[in-house]
């Protein structure tokens, strides 16, 4: 569940309606396919005009960040934060290039230069709630939960009915350990949003840390139904099922996991040769001898493959 910034889109649309003969430039910045948005903002930051007429300083931030969007997706964070410089020079009050700025440094595993830009975003304009919400993962990605909850409190206070918030506060409550109201927070981001998987996902894994596993495996069974390319909701409902004795279930839900993900199947492996069960290679190739290995495993004590994977 992305975010959706308007202000490129509305500000651009409006150009592209008045200006037919700058269209495809135009239209190409808006794009969501990276290359075409790439091609297209170039165009524009090479002329620096639209129809012969000089575009402005706060337009052409507008442009930069859009390129930058497009670095960014393509895993290109220098080049991206290289535009959001640009953008930010333009306009220093641009919140949302500051966001995104952050995004990148955050990405890049920069949780201090990505928790200013937040700080920065915040300062220019204190009423938008995915701040809060990126700032606030951040900060508990860094270990500092109480301040994580701080910021997804003041998500919800700002917008109450943004899933988003409520589910990641759960995440914070269930690294915690507050289970009780980890599931509070997954219950208001499903009556939010039905269709939200990895809130189905996460609450399911709560579920299975507080022992209750047919209501674990409940709810991972409508994650599963709602994404079934989720590699880490198999995982989870398969270690659910070896919570309930039923091997089998566990077994085909485990290589099912391996099945979509290379990472998966390499943990398996991994995890596998350390306890003595395999001696092959950490590829990835996940076939009938892990299989084997697996079940041999799974029907032993000691074969403790992961603790339940949270998604977000």
């Amino acid at each position: 569940m992305k975010p959706k910034f308007s202000s490129l889109l509305l500000v651009l649309g409006l150009l592209f309606a008045a200006l037919p003969a700058y269209a495809d430039a135009v239209e190409d910045c808006i794009s969501k396919d990276p290359e075409r948005k790439i091609s297209g903002c170039n165009e524009i930051i090479t002329t620096k005009s639209l129809r012969g007429k000089p575009i402005s300083s706060k337009k052409l931030a507008i442009v930069y960040r859009s390129r930058g969007d497009a670095y960014g997706i393509k895993g290109q964070l220098n080049r991206a934060i290289q535009d959001y410089d640009k953008a930010i020079e333009l306009n220093p009050k641009y919140a949302i290039a500051h966001i995104k700025r952050g995004d990148a440094y955050r990405k890049k595993g920069q949780l201090n230069r990505a928790i200013q830009e937040y700080d920065k975003a915040i300062e220019l304009n204190p009423k938008l709630a995915i701040t809060h919400i990126k700032r606030g993962a951040a900060y508990r990605k860094r270990g500092q939960l109480n301040r994580a909850i701080q910021d997804f409190h003041k998500a919800i206070e700002l917008n109450p009915q943004f899933a988003l918030a409520h589910f990641n506060r759960g995440n914070a409550y269930r690294k915690k350990g507050q289970l009780n109201r980890a599931i509070q927070d997954y219950d208001k981001a499903i009556k939010l949003n039905p269709k939200y998987a990895d809130a189905y996902n996460n609450r399911g894994v709560a579920y299975s840390d507080k022992g209750q596993v047919n209501r674990a495996t409940h709810d991972l069974n409508m994650a599963i139904e709602l994404n079934p390319k989720s590699a880490a909701t198999y995982y989870n409902r398969g270690i659910a099922y070896r919570k309930k004795g039923e091997l089998n279930r566990a077994i085909q839900d485990l290589y099912g996991a391996a099945r979509l993900s290379a990472y998966w199947a390499k943990r398996f492996q991994k995890s596998l040769k350390n306890h003595g069960f395999y001696n092959g290679e950490i590829d990835g190739k996940f076939g009938t001898e892990i299989r084997a290995a697996l079940k041999a495993c799974l029907k032993t004590r000691k074969c403790n493959l992961y603790k339940p994977h949270r998604i977000g």
